[in-house]
């Protein structure tokens, strides 16, 4: 008797946290920016198409209206498909290869100013920049 209560409150509780598991999923996917496919996806912007098509199934599975209690599951579950689609049409391929290559392009410039102020630095007690940060000295 006590094993088959214990059984039934930890399907119960299974229960409770994929339903909130499943809220959280659909509050994520309905804050993103919506022109960011990889932002919905959850994915970096070098992702292959078949990982795209295997997250997009474990979101879609995750976030469904048939599945989900959530009151805004239905347009989580459009965003979502919007995305994939967005991502399997092939402008968007070209789109994501362009917006990767932009997106590293600022995330190296960002790097190098971070550099170029590290160098600059100036000692508070003495008022003079450090040589070897300012590379200055072998």
């Amino acid at each position: 008797m006590a094993a088959e209560t214990d059984d039934q409150l930890l399907k119960s509780f299974l229960a409770e946290v994929s339903e909130v598991e499943r809220d959280n999923e659909v509050r994520r996917i309905l804050s993103c920016f919506k022109l960011n496919p990889f932002e919905h996806l959850k994915l970096p912007f070098d992702s292959s198409p078949d990982e795209v098509k295997k997250q997009y199934r474990k979101l879609s599975l995750l976030v469904h209206p048939d599945k989900c209690k959530h009151p805004q599951a239905k347009e989580a579950f459009a965003a979502a498909e919007t995305a994939a689609n967005k991502w399997q049409r092939e402008e968007g391929v070209e789109e994501k290869k362009t917006q990767s290559r932009v997106a590293e392009k600022k995330m190296g410039s960002a790097q190098s100013r971070k550099r170029k102020k590290e160098k600059r630095r100036v000692n508070p007690k003495t008022k003079e920049m450090s040589l070897s940060k300012a590379g200055l000295t072998h």
